[in-house]
């Protein structure tokens, strides 16, 4: 499958980024997939979640990727329940280990199970988004001038959150695609796995973290187009770890979505 996605050009499509065909692809075929059904009021979406922080030790700063599974249910009016369980921590360098050993190795995460009433909780319907490329690609860009990072680096944010939800639309979810294939820097990575070993395609879009190179990545199934991961990488030597780069700085792994009737309950 990958290679076909890989060799093939389409009449029309010469001259543009492999990476672009192989969204377009992708397009296509989340075009064709049913529609989810709605069988209950709570969205519930399972993720597993890493994010780097960095700390300020007597010995000097160090750094830690923290990991917790995060499980969402949420109404349309704001309501649900958010649950949040810690994974464990890793290091992206021997010298960041030793560092946190010598500030006593302080446990760090999170746990979490909140009931929100009506309101607690950002609701995103996807069905007020337009299918029409064009149209969604300028709401994307409104959206995205005052969020503090390059434009088409937080357009690509906002293609991923939405390509996620449970109740996308299969129009909606090819709209998402055909307007990545159109972003200027997008990039293939090809073959690729996520963080639990999960086969997909991969493709980039670069960025600056805290001044060094970085790169946002999207993985997803290219026979399903289901999002399976995003994650970022540091490309450039930092001051803040002494791992050699590509330096891991955070994931999404995307496991679960579904309906339910209630909070307690799973798809």
């Amino acid at each position: 499958m990958i290679v076909f996605f890989l060799t093939q050009v389409l009449p029309g499509e010469r001259g543009r980024s492999a990476a672009a065909r192989v969204l377009l692809s992708a397009a296509e075929i989340a075009g064709e997939q049913e529609p989810a059904e709605a069988s209950g009021p709570f969205r519930y979406q399972k993720t597993r979640v890493a994010q780097v922080r960095i700390f300020e030790g007597h010995a000097g700063p160090w750094t830690v990727l923290i990991r917790s599974t995060r499980e969402l249910w949420i109404a349309p009016d704001g309501s649900g329940r958010e649950l949040v369980s810690s994974v464990g921590l890793s290091f992206p360098s021997d010298r960041d280990r030793e560092r946190w050993k010598l500030a006593g190795s302080p446990q760090i995460g999170e746990e979490t199970d909140r009931e929100y009433p009506s309101g607690g909780l950002p609701y995103v319907d996807p069905a007020r988004f337009p299918t029409d490329p064009e149209t969604m690609e300028s709401v994307l860009r409104a959206s995205s001038v005052d969020a503090g990072r390059p434009v088409q680096v937080e357009i690509f944010v906002q293609i991923v959150d939405l390509l996620r939800l449970p109740d996308a639309s299969p129009e909606l979810r090819a709209t998402l695609f055909e307007v990545a294939a159109g972003l200027p820097r997008i990039e293939l990575l090809g073959e690729t796995w996520d963080e639990v070993g999960r086969e997909g395609t991969g493709v980039s879009i670069a960025f600056a973290d805290r001044g060094a190179p970085a790169r946002m990545e999207l993985v997803f199934d290219p026979s399903t187009s289901r999002v399976l991961e995003t994650r970022t990488e540091v490309l450039g030597p930092v001051p803040w770890t002494a791992a050699e780069p590509p330096i891991l700085n955070s994931y999404t792994l995307f496991l679960e979505g579904g309906f339910t009737d209630t909070t307690s309950e799973l798809p």
